[in-house]
């Protein structure tokens, strides 16, 4: 029973094995029931969500939908509250919070995004980079074992774009600095869930990235994301979402193109998933 589950989730150890084990979608559904077993499956999430595959698959359990709902609640209802506090950990807003018009993604230790960030935070001086993918002192400052120069930005950053794990066989080999050639840091093992924080091509043609551990401001080490040959070593396994803020329908195509064919209307206030930007 969700009671149950909620018992066993309150201990450290039995939350990623209820996540293995598939207890999320279950509890998802209960969350469009009322009652009991509705308010134990919010209390649970909310510890399940601790663990990124936990995030995840309340993402992919299409569970955003019925948390928005219980979050529109009068204010000073437990179970709103507790709806709230997980969408937080999912990386979004309070329906009910005010707002001058714009979006500020809610950032918490639990946000599960990530992506590449721009020059202006690798290098922490406000300069846009060459994009040569030369090696110069000034344009990457993302050092292993140290913060990245604003914090606060790599967390906005990692609340906009997706969460990254590893794949692949073997442990991925992290180095100090962008160089191959610099001293190693670590290993990183398959599904470690990770920030790509700058990314950066060799002369060879390996992409290197600098990443940072899920829920964490210190930077990890430079591994390499993709081999020259294209096969990668990292996907993504969650994705944002982001809530529609104009005044009026935004129009849809079916291509990066403008001109392309219209896909569709995107209405005020609804969520949508970001694949990339």
């Amino acid at each position: 029973s969700a009671g149950t589950l909620w018992g066993l989730a309150q201990s450290s150890e039995f939350k990623r094995p209820l996540v293995d084990a598939g207890a999320v979608p279950p509890l998802v559904e209960l969350l469009r029931k009322n009652g009991e077993a509705q308010s134990y499956a919010v209390a649970t999430l909310c510890m399940l969500a601790e663990v990124g595959e936990g995030r995840k698959f309340i993402f992919t359990s299409n569970g955003v939908e019925p948390l928005m709902e219980i979050a529109k609640a009068a204010a000073g209802n437990w179970l709103r509250g507790q709806a709230v506090e997980l969408l937080a950990q999912l990386g979004i807003k309070d329906p009910l919070a005010k707002s001058d018009g714009s979006f500020a993604p809610t950032l918490s230790p639990h946000t599960p995004r990530a992506g590449a960030v721009s020059a202006r935070l690798a290098s922490g001086d406000g300069s846009e980079g060459n994009g040569s993918g030369e090696q110069k002192e000034s344009v990457s400052k993302l050092v292993a074992n140290q913060p990245p120069p604003d914090p606060s930005e790599a967390f906005l950053m990692a609340s906009q774009t997706a969460l990254y794990e590893i794949v692949g066989s073997k442990p991925l080999q992290l180095r100090t600095h962008f160089e191959m050639t610099s001293d190693k840091a670590g290993e990183l093992s398959f599904g470690k869930p990770v920030h790509v924080l700058e990314q950066r091509m060799t002369d060879d043609g390996k992409t290197r990235m600098a990443v940072m551990e899920e829920a964490d401001t210190t930077i990890l080490g430079w591994l390499t994301g993709a081999s020259a040959d294209g096969t990668k070593n990292l996907k993504p396994i969650c994705y944002p979402i982001l809530q529609v803020i104009s005044a009026k329908p935004l129009v849809s195509r079916l291509q990066c193109d403008l001109s392309s064919e219209k896909a569709g209307d995107l209405v005020p206030d609804s969520y949508i998933y970001v694949m990339g930007w």
